[in-house]
């Protein structure tokens, strides 16, 4: 695990997008982390995914994947 990437307990469906938000403590800055969702049964997609998300976003964070607005979005 890198201890120079946290992440926020804090998932939103943000419906615009069609995606959860999760965010990352890296080096002391905020960085957005989406995945594609439908909406549907989002607490039981994260009790079964969260750390699977956080490993795939620290990865991409690590390879420093960001998108032209500086987040992450998962594959």
């Amino acid at each position: 695990m890198n201890q120079a990437i946290q992440f926020v307990d804090r998932y939103i469906y943000v419906a615009e997008r069609e995606a959860i938000q999760f965010e990352a403590i890296v080096s002391g800055l905020i960085v957005f982390c989406f995945v594609k969702h439908t909406g549907e049964n989002i607490e039981e997609f994260l009790n079964q995914n969260k750390f699977d998300l956080e490993d795939q976003a620290t990865e991409l964070i690590e390879d420093e994947e960001y998108n032209e607005l500086g987040e992450i979005w998962l594959r």
